[in-house]
């Protein structure tokens, strides 16, 4: 039992309580704040290098979510507070939503998963099955061949960049670990011949790179990639997606 004299149990928080913005001039006060370092930061990404800005295009046009730093500006600029605080509500009183976690360390399954249930209990109102969670996917190209030229959206900047991705199927075990392999190999002989030799660029570079899958079996390629991007081209994915080296 408790001792007489210790403190009583704090309440339990509802979900509600968990994400409460602080009132009053305080918290404006720092609203404000992070709203004016956050719109700088994004502003700050348009100057990024051209390199740099076509594997963002890259991946915001083909990958299910993935937004460009002047969408998130445009869409940041008009948020108040009130929007913040509504989105805080909707999240932990109003909409179905889930919790996930990845735990490292000495740690058991049944530890783990009594954090995620303690994490869930403070944040989660009414659960989003796992079937109806929405699955990072990846344009499937069909073996299509795609030239989409795009504009920096910094105007003054004197460099540009090219991108040239290879879309491999689904791939097994042995093939992604050979996938790997030749990746390795050929990141030398990659940079000596563009970059020593023909001199094509002073960044140069090659990898591999995956993205996650979604489960449902059914695939449905978008035909219609958009040649000329408006400011949010991002096109509804594969949903049964491969590796996109």
């Amino acid at each position: 039992p408790p001792h007489p004299l210790s403190p009583p149990s704090p309440p339990h928080p509802s979900p509600s309580q968990v994400v409460d913005l602080e009132q009053g001039f305080k918290g404006i006060k720092r609203f404000k704040e992070q709203k004016t370092r956050l719109l700088r930061a994004l502003a700050d990404a348009a100057k990024q290098a051209p390199n740099a800005y076509a594997a963002q295009m890259s991946q915001h046009l083909t990958r299910r979510t993935h937004w460009l730093p002047e969408q998130l500006l445009a869409a940041l600029k008009p948020l108040t507070m009130a929007d913040l605080a509504n989105f805080g509500k909707a999240i932990t009183r109003d909409d179905r939503t889930s919790i996930e976690g990845l735990v490292l360390g000495n740690l058991d399954a049944a530890r783990a998963e009594s954090m995620l249930t303690s994490a869930s209990a403070k944040l989660v109102a009414a659960p989003l099955p796992f079937a109806e969670r929405p699955r990072q996917g990846v344009v499937d190209l069909q073996q299509q061949a795609l030239v989409l030229p795009v504009s920096h959206p910094n105007k003054d900047e004197p460099n540009s960049a090219v991108q040239l991705a290879l879309q491999f199927g689904r791939l097994g075990p042995k093939q992604a670990a050979t996938a790997e392999l030749l990746s390795d190999m050929l990141g030398q002989p990659f940079f000596n011949e563009l970059r020593t030799h023909q001199q094509l660029g002073y960044i140069v570079g090659s990898g591999l790179s995956s993205a996650q899958v979604t489960p449902e079996p059914a695939p449905s390629p978008n035909p219609n990639l958009n040649p000329n991007p408006s400011p949010n081209p991002n096109p509804n994915p594969n949903p049964n997606p491969s590796p996109n080296p």
